[in-house]
C-alpha cells in the first residue's frame, strides 16, 4: 500500500484505548477519515497500527494496548459498513519480547567522573512468555475482528522485537495453526520486504518452507 494511488489509515500509541467502548467517538472518527479520503480520492484498503503494548509485561499497559486494538477494529468495521470502504487488512506490530526492566548503579567509566556512579538501564527478554502474551491479546480481540478482515503481524528487526527473525514467524504460526486456536485463520503475517531483508530472510527461505 505504498503506491501513489492507495493509502492506509495509521493509528498509534494509547490515547485511543480509552475510547474503544465509545461508539459515538468511533463513528465521528470514521466520518472524519472517510470525508478526508473522499476529498483526495484515495481508496483505503488497509489500516496500519503501532500498538506494541499488546505484549507488555505490565498487565495494565497490555490491557490498554488490547483496548487500543479493539478501537482500531471497531473503527475499521464502521468504515467498511457505514462508509463503503473495503479494508481487508490491519497491519499490527507484534510487540516486544521484553520481560522486565531494571536499573543498575555502577561506577562511571568516564575518567573525568572521578569515581562517581552512573545508572545503566537493562532489559530482560523472554520470547516464550512474549508469545504467550501475544496469543492472549489476540484471543481477547478476536471477537471484534470484522468479517472479511485479517490481522497481519509485522516482523520488526532488532533484538527486542517479539517477531524479529524467521524462527519467530515459525513459532507463532504453530500457535495460530493449533487445533485449539479458534481464531488463527484471522491472523497472518505482513511481508515487509525491507524488514525481511534486514532479518536475513530470503525469498528462497520462504519458498522452501512448506
Amino acid at each position: 500500500i505504498r503506491d501513489w494511488s492507495v493509502t492506509g489509515v495509521q493509528t498509534c500509541a494509547l490515547p485511543i484505548s480509552k475510547k474503544c467502548g465509545n461508539l459515538n467517538y468511533i463513528e465521528t472518527a470514521a466520518k472524519i477519515i472517510a470525508e478526508h479520503l473522499l476529498k483526495v480520492d484515495y481508496p483505503c484498503v488497509a489500516a496500519s497500527t503501532f500498538l506494541p503494548e499488546i505484549t507488555s509485561y505490565n498487565n495494565r499497559m497490555r490491557q490498554r494496548g488490547v483496548q487500543g486494538l479493539c478501537f482500531v477494529l471497531r473503527l475499521v468495521q464502521n468504515l467498511n459498513t457505514q462508509h463503503g470502504f473495503q479494508i481487508e487488512t490491519i497491519e499490527l506490530v507484534a510487540g516486544s519480547a521484553i520481560s522486565d526492566l531494571y536499573w543498575e548503579e555502577v561506577p562511571s567509566e568516564d575518567v573525568e567522573a572521578r569515581g562517581k556512579k552512573e545508572h545503566r538501564f537493562w532489559a530482560g527478554s523472554d520470547r516464550l512468555e512474549g508469545r504467550r502474551r501475544l496469543y492472549e491479546s489476540l484471543q481477547a480481540v478476536a471477537p471484534d475482528i470484522p468479517p472479511g478482515v485479517h490481522l497481519a503481524l509485522e516482523l520488526e528487526p532488532g533484538a527486542l522485537g517479539l517477531v524479529s527473525q524467521y524462527g519467530d514467524l515459525v513459532e507463532i504460526d504453530k500457535l495460530l495453526a493449533d487445533s485449539q486456536c479458534g481464531f488463527g485463520q484471522k491472523i497472518g503475517f505482513n511481508c515487509d520486504i525491507g524488514h525481511f531483508e534486514l532479518a536475513g530472510i530470503s525469498p528462497a527461505t520462504l519458498l522452501s518452507d512448506p
